[in-house]
């Protein structure tokens, strides 16, 4: 399966906003070597965009009702000035191709069922024992602070929301 990317025209079917070799080269120049196969970097591109997909960015979809995807908007700023209403900015590119590349450096689903903290195993005998998931740790759910960073200035909410695995 191929990967439809939204150029700003409204694309039937758009799944993504960059390509594979966006991602690769993305992850490449941060010293991170992405996956062989082209079927799992999709993957991680369309997990990627399930994520961005769910904020609240600023402006209105250009499209309406006929657009697959979040963008391209109208009346979103950035750096003191209006972006053009076809605009996929790189900004917004840059983000899906670093929540790829965490998803591959997690080894886990950026949103996965559950919280990571699923107990594998129990035992009492003398001590109590207990085994977590993999992704379980002090800290339930990690922020994507490099993905968010990227995203803030085209967020309506900007500096409000934090990314998190849910």
């Amino acid at each position: 399966m191929a990967l439809t990317v939204e150029d700003g025209t409204n694309v039937a079917n758009a799944d993504t906003y960059a390509t594979i070799a966006e991602a690769r080269a993305y992850a490449l120049k941060r010293g991170v070597t992405l996956p062989v196969s082209d079927s799992t970097v999709e993957a991680y591109m369309i997990e990627a965009m399930d994520l961005i997909e769910r904020l609240n960015f600023q402006g209105e979809r250009r499209y309406l009702q006929d657009q697959p995807l979040e963008w391209p908007r109208s009346n979103v700023w950035l750096h003191d000035d209006v972006l053009d209403q076809d605009e996929i900015p790189q900004l917004l590119k840059d983000a899906q191709c670093r929540l790829a590349m965490d998803r591959h450096n997690l080894g886990a689903a950026l949103q996965p069922n559950g919280t990571g903290r699923e107990v594998l195993s129990e035992s009492v005998q003398g001590a109590v024992s207990v085994t977590y998931g993999a992704t379980g740790s002090g800290t339930v759910s990690p922020v994507f602070n490099v993905a968010l960073a990227l995203l803030e200035p085209l967020l309506a909410n900007a500096g409000a929301l934090t990314l998190r695995r849910l």
